[in-house]
């Protein structure tokens, strides 16, 4: 099937419609207006659709996170998570429209460069909104395994300025590589590399820095994966070995371990998809390529709100504290009841202590 045919003109009438590609390769360059195929044109109108779906799941999971004090700072790494979800959900709308606009004005089909391409900036949203959530991912997995294996260092200095600092600390990163994927297709001095407007991550910047973003994706969703299962595994070690309690440790990392996981496997579906396409004769489409590629990670980024509520008994509560206090609707007072408290044995110095002030009151004179 032919991606798309041209319509001739004639003193404003329609003439004749060309879908031969050699045809359409000569007749470009005259006073031709190229008109996609219709399939074409409604792909885009999903992706919008699309768009339009992930950038609400994510709002939604911010305005949640970010509606208590407690919330925010608790979860404000998860917060960083969903924004870098919304802008990678932006590259699903707002280039689309942009495509959609181009050949409705027939400008869609026209040889591009590198710059004309990230000029548009239909990459910037795909390139920040992945590397912020992975960098997020593994701050996040950090966290955890600092929580679990130095608690003492984690409560002394892992506090909301800590958070905020690594999170800016991330955002620069983010930004300087903005940076480095403009200047790259600047400087690049090759020829035309596409014969579209659709200006995906292979018509938009160069090789280098494409494989430098996938392997920067890689590693930070791989590491992530395995610190939080690190910390998952050093948490039940040390609740069924050593005795210690550390079930909110494991609730705190179970929404990290699970997302991360996740994320680790439509990575390595994508990378599996790549090398099957381009270096085996596999015969694998491109319908097959962009569920991997394209709609599976959609799907992640809607459902991950509703991954945190299943994965995490806290923030069901939040939510439904939220809810309650919003609705103005309250549950029955829960009486509290006064705990039975057992004695503990006295320690060392403890009694050293209370020795000395058997002592002291002794030598006090007693009250004539």
């Amino acid at each position: 099937m032919n991606d798309f045919c041209i319509v001739g003109l004639e003193n404003d009438t329609e003439t004749n419609v060309i879908c031969d590609q050699d045809q359409i390769t000569e007749a470009i360059s005259t006073n031709y207006i190229v008109k996609p195929n219709p399939a074409v044109a409604i792909g885009e109108l999903y992706r919008t659709y699309v768009g339009m779906v992930v950038i609400s799941a994510n709002l939604l999971l911010i305005l949640f996170l970010t509606s208590r004090p407690n919330l925010r700072k608790k979860y404000f790494l998860f917060t960083c998570v969903a924004i870098g979800d919304t802008f990678d959900g932006s590259y699903f709308l707002f280039p689309s429209l942009n495509r959609l606009y181009k050949m409705t004005t027939g400008t869609y089909y026209q040889t591009t460069t590198f710059w004309d391409c990230v000029q548009r900036g239909n990459m910037a949203f795909r390139i920040f909104g992945t590397e912020f959530v992975g960098v997020n991912m593994f701050l996040l997995s950090l966290e955890r395994v600092l929580a679990v294996g130095f608690p003492f260092f984690y409560r002394a200095r892992f506090n909301t300025k800590f958070r905020l600092l690594l999170a800016f600390i991330g955002l620069i990163f983010c930004l300087i590589n903005q940076g480095a994927m403009y200047l790259t297709s600047y400087l690049y001095d090759g020829n035309e590399t596409q014969s579209d407007y659709y200006c995906g991550i292979s018509g938009s910047v160069t090789d280098g820095f494409a494989l430098y973003h996938q392997n920067l994706n890689i590693v930070t969703q791989v590491a992530s994966f395995l610190l939080s299962l690190f910390a998952y595994g050093y948490a039940m070690y040390s609740k069924k070995k050593m005795g210690l309690d550390t079930s909110k440790d494991i609730a705190a990392i179970r929404p990290v371990l699970v997302s991360s996981c996740i994320a680790c496997i439509l990575i390595i579906a994508n990378n599996i998809v790549y090398i099957l396409k381009n270096f085996t004769n596999s015969g694998v489409t491109v319908g097959t390529q962009n569920i991997v590629v394209t709609w599976s990670p959609a799907v992640f980024q809607v459902y991950k709100f509703a991954l945190y509520l299943m994965t995490s008994k806290e923030m069901r509560m939040s939510l439904k504290r939220l809810v309650l206090d919003e609705s103005g609707i309250h549950g029955p007072r829960m009486v509290s009841q006064t705990p039975i408290i057992t004695p503990n044995k006295p320690t060392l110095s403890a009694i050293t202590v209370a020795s000395a002030a058997n002592a002291f009151t002794k030598k006090l004179p007693s009250p004539s």
